[in-house]
């Protein structure tokens, strides 16, 4: 006799995951954001570190 399992975790798991996710995708705008604004300020010579 075979037993198949499952492969899809509990909706908890799947809910963490998903914030997970949604987080990184949150640091990475920031942080394209902030790359950006230092771009500019380099590009006119502020200096801003």
């Amino acid at each position: 006799m075979i037993l198949w399992l499952n492969p899809t975790p509990p909706k908890e798991v799947r809910d963490l995951r998903a914030l997970v996710r949604y987080r990184a995708s949150l640091v990475r705008a920031r942080t394209a954001i902030k790359n950006r604004v230092h771009s500019l300020l380099d590009r006119y010579g502020f200096e801003w570190y």
